[in-house]
């Protein structure tokens, strides 16, 4: 559950700013988009994938290299590769995007395109 109020937490902001932005109505579709909903002022729906809002969004290379994770409470497997907890660290200076596994296990990915695979493959059926 902490992991999808941290995902929460960072998505929210950015589909604010694009409902800013778009003078919409936003709100989340799943784990993978976002929805920007027309009101009186826009006439057309625009679904926004994580890939995309990322893309837009990006981060300079200095704030990248700031980046210092939390030390989960479980092991993650990032990338394919299963860390202990503490191993995180290992990856201070990029940007990670966790998710949960149907099997109830913590995943990160250092690629949004990858994020976006595992979680169609996990939650499409």
């Amino acid at each position: 559950m902490f992991i999808n109020k941290r995902m929460l937490s960072i998505l929210c902001p950015i589909t604010l700013v694009l409902g800013l932005f778009f003078g919409a109505n936003v709100m989340a579709a799943d784990n993978s988009q976002a929805i920007i909903e027309p009101n009186d002022i826009g006439s057309q729906k625009v679904i926004l994938s994580l890939s995309e809002i990322t893309a837009m969004y990006q981060m300079s290379p200095e704030d990248e290299a700031a980046i210092v994770h939390t030390v989960p409470q479980v092991p993650v497997i990032i990338n394919g590769i299963k860390y202990d907890p503490e191993d995180v660290v290992l990856f201070n200076g990029q940007r990670l995007h966790f998710t949960v596994g149907k099997d109830k296990q913590l995943y990160a990915f250092s690629d949004v395109k990858e994020l976006e695979e595992f979680l169609y493959s996990q939650y499409s059926s």
